[in-house]
């Protein structure tokens, strides 16, 4: 596989990195052979790692996609917190008060 940045992988890229929980947070590489995109690169949570791979998968030209993104939870936000976090909290604490808008 190449690592020529072509037209289709630069058009997954940007779909990917403008979407709002990966803008300025994570870097996202993205490769192509013959329609089928390959995704590298390291995120948070297994959900933001999904979210690049249909996000991917919902770019016209794209037949598939290969997922090699890592998930590394030491990666978030001190600050963040998502909606599972927030439905462990003890219930005199606001979930809330700590959600990173997007």
């Amino acid at each position: 596989m190449t690592k020529i940045i072509n037209p289709l992988a630069s058009k997954v890229q940007k779909a990917i990195m403008q979407h709002d929980s990966f803008k300025d947070r994570f870097k996202i590489d993205v490769l192509e052979e013959n329609d089928v995109v390959t995704l590298r690169g390291d995120v948070s949570t297994e959900k933001l790692s999904n979210l690049a791979e249909s996000i991917a998968e919902n770019v016209e030209g794209v037949s598939s996609v290969i997922n090699q993104i890592e998930v590394d939870p030491s990666m978030k936000e001190e600050d963040e917190l998502d909606i599972d976090d927030a439905a462990k909290m003890p219930p005199n604490q606001d979930p809330l008060k700590n959600i990173k808008k997007h």
